[in-house]
């Protein structure tokens, strides 16, 4: 009982350690690709997003990560295309969601940072 709980403590230790760390999180490293699938639920593809890592950048304490992202149909057809910012800062993590809004239309967007 007492090596279970050793191992839990140390458990949580090193996870609010990384916490603060911004280089942990997956879109915080140049050159690395991310996919996302969504499907229904007979398992037929709906949605795909492709994600380059363009840039990573540091200063003044926080991290900021270019991100370009694609995303296609449900027949693998291109639909949209854009770049997205994720800024870390002591563990906190912000992205920018006015890039991922439509260019057309009559949209109004506005970002906070919530804590």
């Amino acid at each position: 009982m007492k090596k279970i709980l050793v191992f839990i403590a140390l458990c949580t230790l090193s996870a609010k350690l990384f916490a603060q760390d911004c280089t942990q999180y997956f879109f915080m490293k140049k050159g690395r690709t991310i996919e996302n699938t969504t499907y229904n639920g007979r398992g037929s593809v709906m949605h795909k997003a492709e994600m380059l890592v363009e840039n990573v950048a540091t200063s003044n304490g926080s991290t900021t990560a270019t991100v370009s992202a694609q995303n296609f149909d449900q027949s693998g057809n291109p639909r949209s295309k854009n770049t997205v910012t994720y800024t870390c800062n002591n563990g906190v993590l912000v992205i920018d969601m006015s890039s991922m809004m439509p260019n057309d239309g009559n949209f109004k967007f506005s970002t906070a940072n919530f804590k």
